[in-house]
């Protein structure tokens, strides 16, 4: 049984040590995981720079613009960061070296280039799909 106890806290410790290993001891990321895991995330769901905030920016005064886009690339810098502490719960650094490397290949690349096409065309569905389940949510939240 005391053999047993320690399988299982050599196992936990390995576990836990494997699930933080890209982070320092300062609770902040390698530079080169967030990097890769930053890029990551935009082949996934897009650049919100890119996707929605431009068109959001052109409403603003031109004069006023640079200070905005400087605000809003402040908080989505950090929402990045942020972003990535969390993948390090999950991907591994050599997880995250494995799947950019994939993004490399023909497939990745149609993969990446093919994203956020398709995240715009779902986008749009999302929206009607919105409107259309919210009239059912109402009848039973509110009445």
């Amino acid at each position: 049984m005391k053999k047993m106890k320690k399988i299982y806290i050599l196992l936990v410790f390995i576990i836990a040590s494997t699930s933080i290993q890209a982070q320092n001891e300062n609770n902040k990321l390698d530079p080169n995981y967030e990097s890769q895991t930053i890029k990551f995330m935009k082949i996934q769901t897009g650049d919100p720079m890119n996707t929605f905030l431009v068109p959001l920016l052109e409403k603003v005064p031109e004069k006023d613009r640079q200070e905005v886009k400087n605000k809003v690339q402040k908080i989505v810098n950090q929402y990045y960061k942020d972003a990535s502490l969390i993948y390090s719960k999950y991907y591994s650094q050599k997880d995250m070296e494995n799947i950019m490397e994939f993004y490399e290949t023909p497939i990745g690349k149609k993969i990446q280039e093919n994203n956020p096409k398709i995240n715009k065309e779902t986008m749009k569905m999302m929206d009607s799909l919105s409107t259309k389940l919210q009239p059912i949510f109402m009848d039973y939240i509110y009445n």
